[in-house]
């Protein structure tokens, strides 16, 4: 629908008069005295009659027009405001293109700043782990974390902020190492609190986190020597008990005896026979008979074969620190092997009076005394 329609729906007007047709029409091929001519003849009271009726369809007009003037306003404000969209619009659209710049600034300068701030920020969950979460495999990329920064320090320029990430990888550092210490000395504790301790937990809790130790030997060498000294003299304590109370369960093995005089007398082809089979004793690959079979055991055994025992179960144990201590305190490459001196230097002193314990007649109460005060000298 056309504007004048919608006018002409709000404000109809009356039917506008019918005006005759003049009767002389207008043509290029006549001139304009023949015009005249024509005009001077027309009836004068029919031009007066086209006049008020002129007249009338004017007055009638004017009241439509000042209706139409609240309209008119409306359009004019209309316009404006249109015309102050339009503005509005080119604007945002200049603001628009002025954002999608910036932003694109800014994408490209949080590119190249976002690795910096990475080498300068200790993340706030780092430092809480360090301090407060349990020494577990996991606890161990905190480690790797320091290190990591530790070595890109000498790469960034001297500015404030490397000071504070000195300064705060510094105190994470020493935090760590205390964290270390702590939990080092608390599994070598666990060796002397109970005679129900065992070794073998101990230093498989040690080997899930032997790369603490590294970071400790690294950061902290004097602690490091310090802490597996403490290891060492603390398995000698507990190695001297183990097999102290070991021997006194073989002295409780029943002893196969030969009272035939092995010279001089025809009985003797018989026992060297059997010590053929003796022999072959020291030869036997089973493990080390456990104590508390010893103890309980009713069958007699030659006395080769508790000496089979006794050397199966050093041997036994001294591999197995053996392994530890190359794994967990020197990462695959031993330095020195003092270590072993000190640690079985008791169980060695018991070596030698084994034998003596063993042949002499198991006094079961007086040998186990004996043990201990030789031990001790």
């Amino acid at each position: 629908m056309s504007a004048l329609k919608s006018l002409q729906s709000l404000y109809p007007l009356k039917s506008s008069p019918d005006f005759e047709k003049n009767s002389s029409e207008i043509s290029t091929d006549l001139s304009l005295e023949h015009y005249r001519f024509n005009l001077e003849q027309t009836d004068d009271i029919n031009l007066i009659e086209y006049l008020s009726e002129f007249e009338k369809y004017d007055e009638q007009i004017k009241e439509y027009k000042k209706k139409l003037i609240p309209v008119g306003e409306i359009v004019k404000e209309f316009s404006h405001e249109l015309n102050s969209l339009s503005s509005n619009l080119v604007s945002l659209e200049q603001q628009s293109s002025s954002l999608s710049k910036d932003s694109k600034i800014q994408t490209t300068v949080t590119e190249k700043l976002n690795p910096i701030i990475l080498d300068l920020m200790i993340p706030p969950e780092i430092a809480r782990s360090v301090v407060q979460e349990d020494i577990t495999p996991k606890w161990l990329e905190n480690l790797k974390f320091i290190t990591e920064k530790k070595q890109l320090l000498p790469s960034l320029p001297e500015t404030k902020s490397k000071e504070q990430l000195e300064h705060g990888i510094k105190l994470l550092e020493g935090k760590a190492i205390e964290r270390i210490r702590d939990f080092m000395i608390a599994q070598i504790r666990q060796l002397r609190s109970s005679s129900k301790s065992s070794s073998q937990l101990v230093q498989q809790n040690l080997l899930e986190v032997k790369e603490a130790f590294q970071f400790l030997q690294l950061q902290h060498p004097k602690l490091a020597d310090q802490l597996k000294s403490a290891y060492v003299f603390t398995m000698r304590w507990y190695y001297q008990g183990r097999f102290a109370k070991y021997l006194y369960s073989l002295e409780k093995l029943k002893l196969r005896r030969v009272d035939t005089p092995i010279l001089g007398d025809h009985k003797s082809g018989e026992y060297l026979n059997l010590f053929e089979k003796r022999t072959e004793i020291l030869h036997s690959d089973n493990s080390a008979m456990p104590s508390q079979i010893a103890e309980t055991s009713p069958f007699p055994y030659w006395i080769e074969f508790v000496f089979n025992q006794f050397s199966m179960a050093i041997v036994d144990n001294v591999i197995v620190e053996y392994l530890f201590m190359i794994e967990f305190f020197y990462q695959g490459n031993e330095r020195d092997s003092k270590w072993s001196e000190l640690m079985f230097k008791d169980v060695f002193q018991i070596c030698t009076i084994f034998p003596v314990v063993a042949t002499v007649g198991h006094q079961r109460g007086r040998a186990p005394c004996f043990v201990y005060h030789s031990v001790k000298k």
